[in-house]
């Protein structure tokens, strides 16, 4: 702190904030604790001996494995862990006396019986360390914690920040974890770790209560408002732990509906999120690019094809949950239920944070937030312009592929392109060139295709169409008519044998700027007999 209206030494939160000895963390409040006090400035940093100091960037040590719990040393830098977070919780709940001084009362009276719990923790950490043969500074501290509540603006962001983030999410932990000490046979460590656990409870639901007497507006969920309140970079996947349990939760005052969604929530702990978004479009989106450049005017997707693409958007979006991680985003035009998420957890799916918002809306849903690799469901000039504006989000090093075209790309999405390759690599395939579709670009072309074939059915496709849309029997009522629609608009139809379906099958390939290509799981979808999906 560069300067302040109080000594920490007549003060005890500053004590607890500002003081460079273990002695000073873990001194008994007196009279002083519960009189506000006012600061000029806020800290840069807790005060703290030599050895646990923050470092510039928190280090990235590994936490022990279970397995290592088995062993002294990996048990003490376990408690290692536990003591450091104690004593950030310890430091942050100091700063939020000396920061609030206008908070209510029972507030403040509240903070500082937490205090008291936490210092225990600390001091039974400490002894557990030691009989592990660890001694508090051994290991790099962390300083995470410090890092995104520090500098909050209100109580309100505070407690959501500490008691229905970080201190919830020790629920999950310290259960987890007295468990896996028993499993090794350090039966003390775990009963420490269940008095905290009881303890925790408490400070949530103390946590709890003053949320629900702070937010607003009123017709928000519980959840809504956590999710509004809680401040950036934090996301509700930080108030839980690998292990989720659903009983101290309730016994803290956390409703059904906030526990189910947060049981189903995912999002990055640390790498910034591939972001996912459904473009349906994509084909319609080139076509008619290619169209507007060709009659050199601004390129539009016609109204009646925009409510269909947003149609489907709704329908089929939520496919994008099974290709994501869990430390990815996916916008979804709608969320699904928890209930639905909670079946697929239960499933064994890894499921991603979850942006309700249509994928065209990804500038303003996510705006702020440091982003990994846009992962568009395709490329297209639409989809560049309205991710344009993410570019200045990205993570260095960062590949912002999914936010660029390429007039030349266009040939990616052409029928007759792909048909093109297959011609030329149907003999070493052992495929039949007569099967191959044929691109003709007038209908005197398309009737001499049409008669040479003889009595073999024919399908006829436009270049630039979503994958069972976009084609017409030859022959059907209204064929002609639907050619000539788009021979105008994209200059070319294909023309191939309408062959009979045996299975549908799909295969993504990956290729990365470097040259790599990455061949994913081949895939089964199902289809009608018109080749539209079901």
């Amino acid at each position: 702190m560069r300067s302040a209206s109080a000594d920490p030494a007549t003060s005890w939160p500053l004590r607890v904030l500002l003081g460079t000895t273990l002695a000073d963390k873990l001194a008994a409040p007196d009279a002083t604790a519960r009189v506000p006090v006012r600061v000029d400035t806020l800290p840069d940093a807790p005060g703290r001996p030599e050895a646990l100091r923050f470092p510039v960037a928190s280090p990235k040590v590994p936490f022990p494995t279970d397995r290592e719990l088995g062993e002294a040393r990996g048990r003490g830098v376990a408690l290692h862990f536990f003591a450091n977070h104690e004593l950030l919780a310890l430091e942050l709940m100091a700063l939020a006396l000396v920061r609030f001084p206008d908070a209510p009362q029972r507030f403040r009276a509240g903070l500082v019986a937490i205090m008291q719990d936490e210092q225990r923790h600390l001091a039974a950490y400490l002894a557990r360390m030691e009989a592990s043969g660890v001694v508090l500074g051994d290991v790099p501290v962390n300083r995470y914690f410090w890092d995104a509540l520090a500098r909050v603006d209100d109580p309100l962001t505070f407690v959501t920040g500490l008691s229905l983030t970080f201190e919830q999410a020790n629920l999950d932990f310290a259960a987890h974890y007295a468990a896996a000490f028993r499993r090794v046979g350090d039966v003390v460590t775990a009963g420490v770790l269940d008095e905290v656990l009881a303890d925790e409870i408490r400070h949530v639901r103390h946590g709890v209560n003053w949320f629900d007497a702070w937010r607003s507006p009123p017709d928000l969920s519980r959840w809504e408002a956590f999710v509004a309140v809680l401040p950036p970079p934090l996301t509700p996947a930080r108030a839980k732990g690998s292990t989720y349990v659903q009983a101290p939760r309730h016994a803290a005052g956390l409703d059904d509906d906030f526990v189910d969604r947060l049981a189903v929530f995912g999002a990055s702990r640390g790498r910034p999120p591939r972001v996912h978004g459904f473009f349906p479009g994509v084909e319609a989106d080139v076509a008619a690019r290619l169209r507007a450049d060709a009659e050199g005017r601004p390129a539009a997707v016609p109204p009646g094809a925009a409510r269909t693409l947003r149609r489907i958007e709704g329908d089929l979006a939520s496919a994008l949950l099974f290709l994501a991680t869990r430390d990815d985003v996916v916008l979804l035009p709608r969320a699904p239920s928890p209930t639905f998420l909670a079946d697929l957890a239960r499933a064994g799916f890894d499921l991603p944070e979850i942006v309700e918002g249509s994928a065209g809306d990804a500038a303003s849903l996510l705006v702020g937030r440091t982003l990994g690799e846009p992962c568009p469901w395709g490329v297209g000039p639409g989809v560049a312009r309205v991710w344009a504006p993410l570019a200045g989000q990205l993570a260095r090093g960062t590949s912002d592929g999914g936010l660029r075209w390429e007039p030349a790309w266009s040939a990616l999405y052409d029928k007759g392109w792909s048909a093109g390759l297959l011609a030329a690599w149907a003999p070493d395939l052992g495929i039949d060139p007569a099967i191959v579709g044929r691109r003709v670009e007038s209908l005197a072309a398309l009737d001499a295709v049409v008669e040479a074939a003889g009595p073999i059915d024919l399908v006829a496709k436009a270049p630039w169409s979503t994958a069972g849309r976009g084609h017409f029997r030859v022959g059907a009522p209204g064929f002609r008519t639907w050619v000539e629609a788009v021979l105008m608009g994209q200059g070319s139809v294909l023309v191939e044998p309408w062959l009979a379906r045996e299975i549908d099958l799909s295969v993504q390939l990956d290729v990365t700027t470097d040259g790599g290509v990455r061949v994913q799981p081949w895939g089964r979808f199902l289809t009608d007999d018109a080749g539209r999906y079901k």
